[in-house]
């Protein structure tokens, strides 16, 4: 159950930032998100891209243990130990992290602007 918690907790994680942020893009303009460049800006492209790639890590793994259970079901067990999923739980939020780190960095920054 720990995937399935992580895959909620993503969706929720995006759910905040593309309703709050962008709501607030939209009610506020400019005023509120200032500069395109601006830190508050990339932070939240950042937390919404390490919880899409979080939850793209889960959902394959969730479906490899599907996989498992269907088709190898002697080696289930071996793979549904609990310290064993903790780790992949662990895992799979440092890989979505790490997909995410490239975005930080000025040469992968993309420009949101509505003007030329």
């Amino acid at each position: 159950y720990y995937l399935l918690v992580q895959i909620a907790i993503c969706d929720f994680v995006m759910l905040f930032t593309e309703t709050f942020y962008r709501m607030a893009g939209i009610v506020f303009r400019q005023a509120y998100l200032g500069s395109a460049f601006s830190t508050f800006n990339y932070m939240f492209h950042f937390f919404q891209q390490c919880a899409w790639w979080t939850f793209v890590w889960a959902l394959t793994i969730t479906a490899f243990n599907r996989f498992v259970c269907i088709v190898l079901a002697g080696q289930y067990s071996v793979f549904h130990l609990r310290i064993l999923i903790v780790k992949v739980f662990c895992h799979s939020s440092l890989m979505g992290i790490g997909m995410s780190i490239p975005g930080l960095t000025p040469c992968c920054r993309v420009r949101f602007a509505n003007g030329p």
